[in-house]
């Protein structure tokens, strides 16, 4: 087996891994819901996500965008 293989494979591995723990973040603890099997996985994502530098909520309301995508906008996010 070739050096760029295993390089490949361990890649392909870490992306896997990465995706899976941004599915699951999307998926309990962004909604405030605890992980089913892992609570300790959940209750350090929702540690980190505290922990990383946010903008006030007026910095990022528009964007520049029209009036009409950001209307549209605002009412995606407060449903």
């Amino acid at each position: 087996m070739s050096w760029n293989v295993v390089y490949i494979v361990i890649s392909m591995v870490v992306i896997l891994l990465v995706a899976g723990a941004v599915v699951v973040y999307a998926a309990y603890p962004h909604r405030g819901r605890k992980v089913p099997a892992v609570p300790w996985l959940g209750e350090a994502m929702g540690r980190a996500a505290d922990a990383a530098p946010v903008l006030p909520e007026e910095e990022h309301r528009d964007h520049g965008h029209g009036p009409l995508l950001s209307e549209s906008l605002r009412r995606d996010t407060n449903r």
